[in-house]
C-alpha cells in the first residue's frame, strides 16, 4: 500500500495530538480545549488542502457529534472532550475510521476497567480517562493497516 505525504502528515499530526491529549487526560482527568482547537484548525486546513469533499467531512464528523450528544445526554458521565476529539478527527478521516477508533477504544476501556474491577482496584463507577484509549485504538488501527492484519 502506497502512503502519500498527506497521509503521513495526517497520521503523524493526529497521533501526536492524541498522545499529548492522552498524557493530559491521564495526569489531570480532563483535557484542555486549546490542543483540541489547534487540532481542529490543523485538520480543517488539511481538509481544505487535500480537497476533501463536503459529504466526506459531514460523514466523518457524525461519530463525534453522536459522542457529544451522548455526553450532553448523560450530563458529562461520558466526556465532552472525547466527543470533540472524535469530531475534529472526522474532518480528515472518514466516518468508518473514526467510528472504528471509537468502538475499539470503547472495547479496550471496558476490558481495562474489567481487569481493574477483578483486581479490586476499581468499581463499576470508577471513571477512566478515555483519550488514551482513543490514542491506542488509533495507533492499533494504523499499525494493523500497515502490516495488513
Amino acid at each position: 500500500m502506497d502512503v502519500s505525504f498527506e497521509d503521513v502528515l495526517l497520521i503523524a499530526l493526529n497521533g501526536a495530538f492524541l498522545l499529548i491529549l492522552s498524557i493530559q487526560d491521564l495526569k489531570h482527568r480532563t483535557i484542555s480545549l486549546i490542543p483540541v482547537i489547534l487540532l481542529g484548525i490543523v485538520n480543517a486546513g488539511l481538509c481544505v488542502a487535500t480537497g476533501r469533499g463536503l459529504k466526506d467531512v459531514i460523514l466523518g464528523v457524525i461519530p463525534g457529534v453522536f459522542a457529544i450528544m451522548l455526553s450532553l445526554g448523560t450530563r458529562g458521565k461520558l466526556g465532552l472532550g472525547d466527543g470533540l476529539v472524535l469530531l475534529v478527527s472526522g474532518l480528515v478521516f472518514d466516518w468508518n475510521r473514526v467510528l472504528s477508533v471509537w468502538l475499539l477504544a470503547l472495547v479496550l476501556s471496558a476490558l481495562f476497567g474489567l481487569v481493574l474491577i477483578l483486581m479490586k482496584k476499581a468499581n463499576i463507577k470508577t471513571a477512566l480517562p478515555f483519550v488514551p484509549f482513543l490514542f491506542t485504538g488509533f495507533a492499533a488501527l494504523e499499525i494493523a493497516e500497515r502490516v495488513k492484519i
